[in-house]
């Protein structure tokens, strides 16, 4: 009984089945989509970092740096 209750999904107002659920929703990741879902879950990650002084103060360091490399 336990092991029906976790295989079950409630979509609306209907119950679906694992075996349901897996002809539902065929399609399969792409890169173009892996690349889409990467840039929305590090552009928050990243203003987060940007806000903190100290991520900040290191990230403008290696900015230097990396001019001082360049020869900018």
């Amino acid at each position: 009984m336990g092991s029906t209750f976790l295989t079950r999904l409630k979509i609306g107002d209907k119950l679906v089945d694992a075996r349901g659920l897996s002809k539902l929703y065929q399609g399969k990741l792409t890169l173009g989509w892996a690349a889409v879902l990467f840039a929305a879950a590090a552009m928050p990650i990243a203003a987060l970092l940007y806000a903190s002084p100290g991520f900040r103060h290191l990230f403008y360091l290696l900015l230097y740096k990396l001019a001082g490399v360049v020869g900018g």
